[in-house]
């Protein structure tokens, strides 16, 4: 059996196919203490989240791993019923209607992702070259903004890249990248994995504790309200 709260504070409870629904009550009361707890925790992170100042969209996007910095510019058209992006000259012009804040940012982010689907691959064939990875040790690469991992290898040969990694240092970008590179070789997180990565990275171990996403990434990609500057 388990619990859950959803977001509207109901309790729902899961049992197992055929389970004596009788004793469901008995259940719930015994783990009265946690449902009370959890409902007056969500409710208080539901009040900070409504009482949070919007996070200001950025007047600039830099690609740390290239070095690239994108001025971006916004602007408000009354009767305007979609956004649109313009990238030229290292300017990204945003135009939309108003109260179109978080279509913005929604927008900026498919950018990068387009951004890292013509950088990061052609990155994780230099590095693979220079670590002397076989050619063919992967099929294919794909770039999306996944919301939990920087990169994974897949046992089709697909390795899948988080095109955010374009707003971190250099150094910590061809970590992931070798570490991906690594898991053709050693599908698993062995020891001998790690030793191969340890070989290809100096300092492999402190690069990885940099990879938590709320310290390493800007405040507008995963903030939940947004403004503009």
């Amino acid at each position: 059996m388990s619990l859950k709260i959803l977001c509207d504070g109901k309790l729902e409870v899961v049992v197992p196919r055929g389970f004596d629904r009788s004793k469901i009550a008995g259940f719930v009361a015994e783990n009265s203490e946690w449902i009370i707890r959890t409902r007056h925790r969500m409710r208080r992170q539901r009040l900070a989240h409504e009482n949070a100042a919007p996070v200001s969209l950025p007047d600039s996007v830099q690609l740390v791993a290239t070095g690239e910095i994108w001025k971006v510019r916004y602007r408000l058209e009354e009767g305007r019923e979609k956004v649109s992006l313009e990238a030229t000259d290292g300017i990204l012009m945003m135009q939309g209607p108003k109260d179109s804040e978080s279509i913005f940012r929604e927008v900026l982010l498919m950018w990068l992702k387009d951004r890292g689907r013509q950088l990061l691959p052609r990155m994780l064939a230099e590095i693979a070259a220079e670590c002397g990875f076989r050619h063919d040790s992967y099929k294919r690469v794909t770039v999306r903004t996944q919301k939990t991992k920087w990169g994974s290898f897949s046992s089709s040969g697909t390795i899948s890249l988080n095109a955010l990694l374009l707003l971190l240092p250099n150094d910590v970008v061809r970590y992931v990248l070798v570490h991906e590179l690594c898991q053709t070789v050693h599908p698993n997180h062995s020891g001998e994995f790690w030793k191969v990565v340890q070989r290809h990275v100096a300092g492999a171990m402190e690069l990885r504790s940099k990879l938590r996403r709320s310290e390493v990434l800007p405040e507008w990609v995963y903030a939940e309200k947004v403004a503009l500057p």
